[in-house]
């Protein structure tokens, strides 16, 4: 059984590079110039699962990102969050639906110079040989058996799949022809069946969607083609409980398979992760040196946040805000730990290392701060149903 969740992972994998690449080939260089930066912040702070507690700390972080990319000169974003007592809780629909709807914003603004930060801050699961995230909805209730490799899509279907968004941004784009990707989840593709019926119909879902981005290619009409890469930074605060199991098993080729994966959906933008697969992360308060009235609580105490949170809020505190941040600069300051008083500080950020593009590298990611949009836009959870995972019933 493990070896049939093997193939199909790696047919998965060549199916969507294969697909992929079709679809969004001859991809020119991103604009250069001003940013226009996009974000998406997201704190769940209410579980249905007794396993994973519900606390405030994912509202509070998500709103302090929010607050700290529109001081950053942010043109436009979308907080979407809950709080611990809340019933009606984010779901996973709710995340990709305000996701898509950023997407639509950027369309709609025309902006040719888009950026995108992606915060989520959740409790999560994470496998450490393929370095799979799955971030938990509220109001997905997890089986208390021990999740095994015969659980993967299962999860990523139910879950907010890291790779769903890095496979969702590596193929945004601004023109309206490849309208149809704005949607499109690597998730959705995945098979729920089990054994070698799962094997047959993962391979009849990705010929299908093989087929559909075929045609769709023959219908986009000549070039010149406005399907430059959009740069994005996916920041996941996940809080993570980890699995008493590799969900993949660790093989040479299947190793291969998981590099591509992040070559391929990481050569535009980059991914942060709290804590490493298998590892643990936990809230913390604002360092001091960081700290400012705003960001205090109602009784004028530092909040407790997402270790991403105040990564997030370093960088951003020691940039300089009369000239832009590009995304090579982003990148390197994130990883960075040249920190006084690191005593106060999270731990160092987890990231798969893949090549930037040069061309993506060097444009201007986080704008001056001469720009502030007056608020963010906010998204409603609308979770009442529970959504049950991962055993067969």
């Amino acid at each position: 059984m493990k070896n049939v969740t093997k193939i199909i992972l790696s047919i998965v994998t060549a199916l969507f590079l294969l697909t992929a690449s079709n679809a969004l080939a001859r991809s020119p260089s991103p604009s250069k110039g001003p940013a226009d930066l996009y974000f998406l912040a997201v704190g769940g702070s209410s579980y249905i699962d007794p396993d994973f507690p519900s606390f405030n700390a994912p509202k509070k972080s998500a709103t302090l990102v929010a607050k700290l990319l529109r001081e950053n000169g942010a043109r436009y974003g979308i907080l979407l969050t809950d709080s611990k007592n809340d019933k009606t809780r984010i779901s996973r629909k709710d995340v990709y639906q305000a996701l898509y709807d950023l997407k639509q914003k950027i369309r709609r603004d025309g902006s040719k110079k888009a950026r995108v930060i992606i915060y989520i801050v959740s409790h999560g699961l994470a496998d450490k040989v393929s370095n799979y995230i799955y971030m938990m909805p509220g109001n997905l209730n997890v089986d208390p058996q021990p999740i095994v490799q015969n659980d993967v899509f299962r999860l990523a279907k139910r879950s907010i799949f890291n790779f769903d968004i890095l496979t969702s941004m590596m193929s945004f784009r601004r023109d309206p022809r490849f309208q149809h990707l704005d949607d499109d989840l690597t998730s959705d593709r995945m098979s729920d069946a089990n054994g070698f019926q799962r094997l047959i119909e993962q391979t009849q879902l990705e010929a299908q969607y093989s087929d559909y981005l075929n045609q769709k290619a023959a219908s986009y009409g000549a070039a010149p083609f406005d399907n430059a890469p959009i740069p994005f930074v996916l920041l996941l605060d996940n809080c993570n409980d980890g699995f008493r199991y590799e969900l993949v098993q660790s093989n040479p080729v299947m190793q291969l398979m998981v590099n591509a994966q992040y070559s391929a959906t990481l050569d535009a933008g980059r991914a942060y992760y709290a804590a490493k697969p298998g590892e643990m992360a936990n809230t913390m308060f604002i360092p001091s040196d960081l700290l400012k009235e705003e960001y205090e609580d109602k009784n004028g105490l530092s909040p407790s946040v997402g270790p991403l949170a105040i990564h997030l809020a370093r960088v951003l505190h020691n940039k300089n805000p009369n000239e832009a941040m590009s995304l090579r600069s982003f990148d390197a300051e994130m990883l960075s730990r040249n920190i006084d008083n690191s005593n106060e500080y999270p731990d160092p950020v987890f990231a798969v290392s893949t090549p930037l593009r040069e061309d993506v590298a060097d444009v201007d990611f986080i704008p001056t701060k001469r720009q502030r949009m007056k608020i963010w836009q906010t998204a409603p959870a609308t979770g009442t149903q529970k959504v049950e995972c991962c055993k067969l019933r």
